[in-house]
């Protein structure tokens, strides 16, 4: 359709109002004009929604949301990276929580969110991420090499991560199981010095 023409730099109305003008409100008609917002996409071949997520831009998010069309896009991946997970990695809860309200499907994310939050000892994620069933559940499965979020965080010494896992209500992180090679969270905070953790398990 004629609103997504692109000009002679293969760019659409809304790819030049938001990558060149930045002009939210004419950004704003186009999308619920039935603009197509999936001809956006960045330089590194990634969504423009999902750039938006990582880099924390609720308001053109919210925007991106008023699309007809977002249910094909709120859970497509680019570039191996989901917005939804991008809002998480980053820390963006508005914004996760936003594409959640918009059908964004938490189980295409789940197991490597968690895994890195706990990795990086983000709190406020991970407890985001336990306060849903599909979150709980994930606490004491484990990847390839046996590595649990627990195993994550307490190789990291992520003291309060650890803590949240240890003390869930439901399905509490079990400090008894073993990786690949037979090592517990408990031998990985010992082998790299986490002595808080350490007490804790």
């Amino acid at each position: 359709q004629i609103i997504d023409t692109p000009d002679k730099m293969h760019a659409t109305p809304l790819a030049r109002t938001f990558l060149f003008r930045k002009n939210l409100p004419i950004a704003k008609k186009l999308v619920i004009a039935g603009a197509n917002i999936a001809c956006i996409t960045q330089g590194n071949n990634s969504s423009e929604l999902a750039v938006a997520c990582l880099k924390g831009e609720t308001d053109k998010v919210e925007l991106l949301l008023l699309s007809p069309d977002i249910q094909s896009i709120v859970n497509s991946e680019h570039n191996t990276m989901r917005p939804l997970l991008g809002a998480f990695l980053y820390s963006h809860l508005k914004i996760a929580t936003l594409l959640l309200r918009a059908g964004a499907q938490l189980e295409l994310v789940i197991d490597r969110a968690l895994m890195v939050v706990c990795e990086t000892g983000n709190t406020a994620v991970t407890q985001f991420l336990l306060e849903y069933p599909v979150g709980s559940k994930m606490i004491n499965t484990s990847l390839s090499n046996g590595f649990t979020p627990l195993t994550f965080a307490a190789t990291n010494g992520k003291l309060e991560v650890v803590r949240l896992l240890l003390q869930h209500k439901t399905n509490p992180a079990d400090p008894k199981l073993e990786d690949a090679n037979g090592h517990t969270a408990l031998n990985f905070a010992i082998l790299n010095g986490h002595l808080d953790v350490v007490k804790l398990l």
